[in-house]
């Protein structure tokens, strides 16, 4: 089951409904909102070539930390070709999926290809997820003590409905993460055994007892993996989180370049578009639309219109067009080829 669902988002079809969503929004956007005009779609070719440039540079020293941070947590199982796979083919999952249903399922499918053993690509899933979980959990609380409270908007998101404010959103979606990574640590790092007992509790249904056999396997794989994982020493979780705030350290980074493009930023300034780019991904976490597909444009001017003002437009198109749609399109360049290979 979860492998036919994990097949139905790596699909290149699946392109098709975030494209619509984020053209339709973005229209929608342009139409009511009457500070959008021409002269703000002129403003996107006025960034800065080299701003350009390091955004772009930041871009792809994310994804290769991330590779090496799926290289190391596998000790190696997972080679840098192999890691290339999976952090291409996870972000195409983000890309098309709602951040709301998460991808896990499909990193676990990803994985699953890459090592043969369903058991460790569970483990692995849930730890890089509830890795970056942790990141969110952690690095917002030093965000707002060093930028200050002024990262999270306390505006509506609809003028017409004073009861909607962004802050409302932030902190739903923060104290979900809080519920998610507890769980996800307690069943599976702490508390594996749990997880086997309930795998082999459903082979009593008659609907699943004729893949008994896989799933006894498959919770014995989860604890020996598991096993692996409790019985590493405090140096291996120390740079696990390190190369966690290095790969998501990097991914915010890139909208400080963009910003930087359209104008002079101080060094507080700097620090408020990242940490402003950290809380609005939080808020994000709560949306229906694959990939954040139009949400992503219409929350922005929430968090960045007064700092950017008259190219808050501009920068915000800019930015999704380097970090969102060319993964899109990678996926839909590399998936078939993926997937011809990891069935030979």
């Amino acid at each position: 089951m979860e492998q036919q669902k994990a097949l139905k988002t790596l699909r290149p079809q699946s392109v098709l409904i975030p494209l619509f969503l984020a053209v339709g929004l973005i229209a929608w956007l342009v139409y009511q909102d009457e500070n959008i005009t021409a002269e703000s779609f002129s403003y996107i070719t006025s960034i800065s070539f080299a701003a350009l440039l390091g955004a772009l540079l930041m871009l792809g020293l994310k994804d290769f930390s991330n590779m090496l941070r799926f290289r190391f947590m596998s000790h190696g199982a997972i080679d840098l070709k192999g890691a290339f796979y999976v952090v291409l083919l996870w972000e195409f999952a983000v890309a098309v999926a709602p951040p709301l249903l998460g991808v896990t399922p499909v990193l676990v499918f990803i994985l699953f290809r890459q090592t043969a053993s369903f058991g460790k690509a569970l483990s692995y899933a849930f730890l890089a997820a509830s890795l970056d979980n942790l990141f969110f959990l952690t690095a917002t609380p030093i965000a707002l003590f060093v930028a200050g409270d002024g990262i999270i908007p306390e505006i509506p998101l609809f003028p017409s409905q004073p009861d909607t404010k962004v802050s409302y959103l932030f902190w739903l979606s923060y104290l979900m993460i809080v519920g998610y990574t507890a769980f996800m640590l307690f069943s599976i790092v702490i508390m594996p055994k749990f997880i086997n007992k309930v795998l082999v509790s459903l082979t009593r249904f008659k609907w699943v007892s004729k893949y008994k056999e896989q799933i006894l396997t498959q919770g014995h794989e989860l604890l020996l993996a598991s096993k692996i994982l409790r019985g590493q020493k405090m140096g291996y979780w120390l740079k696990l989180l390190v190369f966690t705030y290095v790969v998501w350290g990097l991914k915010y980074a890139v909208f400080n370049f963009v910003a930087a493009g359209f104008q002079s930023l101080s060094f507080t300034e700097h620090i408020e578009v990242w940490g402003k780019q950290l809380t609005m991904w939080v808020t994000l976490l709560v949306s229906p639309a694959p990939g954040n597909a139009g949400t992503a444009e219409f929350v922005f001017p929430a968090f960045y219109g007064e700092l950017l003002g008259q190219f808050s437009f501009a920068a915000s198109m800019v930015w999704r067009f380097i970090t969102y749609y060319p993964y899109l399109l990678v996926g839909v360049v590399v998936l078939p080829l993926w997937m011809k290979k990891s069935q030979q």
